[in-house]
């Protein structure tokens, strides 16, 4: 039984794979979790296994989750998945010109097969969702939701903060970006010494509005930090 706000959580791949080893590394936010946290930081886990990960129950939704998907149309919608298709989708130009072309949630671990994070998320997070989000289906499905009210990468490219690896950008500024776009709703943190931008914590309501995460809206981060490419 939830007795806690869901936090949702997005990660950014180049700072996750500079410890680890990716096949993949998409240059854009992608989905981490969604989980169920206490007020004292603590949260809920595993918290029913009679209920193992099973992908049949959101088969109508693996297009999402697992394939490069679109909102533009026409003739800019094949241009993009075709530079996907190419493995150009890390150039600035992509990133301009197709910022909603995403495999949203991705694992991008070279040691993990098949279907792993989904079923971890689940199994750790999604079983602890209940009541405010009943099963398997309504957990996937409210997370994708999420992701296209709460993605902040064209937001940063509007504002001219692009990845890089040897630029860097002033902290104050890229937690203005984001509560001018979310409000004071999330927690930033880093990784490499707080110097790295890692991932991004939005606080929510049960009802999946926003809610403060706290008076500090810097973790660990470093007054300047770099989004490395």
């Amino acid at each position: 039984m939830l007795r806690a706000s869901p936090v949702y959580t997005m990660t950014w791949p180049g700072t996750f794979c500079e410890e680890k080893r990716c096949t993949k590394e998409p240059n854009y936010f992608t989905v981490h979790g969604l989980w169920p946290n206490y007020e004292n930081g603590k949260w809920p886990a595993f918290c029913n296994s009679s209920y193992p990960f099973n992908v049949d129950e959101i088969e109508d939704i693996l297009p999402t989750m697992n394939k490069v998907r679109t909102r533009r149309q026409g003739l800019w919608s094949q241009r993009c998945v075709a530079l996907d298709e190419q493995g150009l989708n890390t150039q600035f130009a992509f990133l301009l010109l197709c910022p909603f072309v995403a495999q949203i949630w991705p694992d991008v671990l070279s040691s993990h097969n098949g279907n792993w994070l989904w079923s971890h998320e689940w199994s750790k997070h999604g079983t602890c969702a209940k009541p405010v989000l009943n099963g398997e289906h309504e957990y996937f499905s409210k997370a994708l939701a999420l992701y296209d009210v709460l993605n902040p990468t064209e937001v940063f490219i509007q504002n001219g903060i692009v990845p890089s690896n040897e630029k860097t950008y002033d902290l104050d500024t890229v937690l203005n970006v984001l509560v001018t776009s979310f409000g004071h709703t999330f927690q930033v943190s880093c990784q490499e010494s707080g110097e790295d931008l890692f991932q991004i914590e939005y606080c929510l309501q049960k009802d999946f509005q926003g809610r403060s995460c706290g008076s500090q809206l810097n973790g660990n981060c470093k007054k300047e930090i770099r989004i490395p490419a």
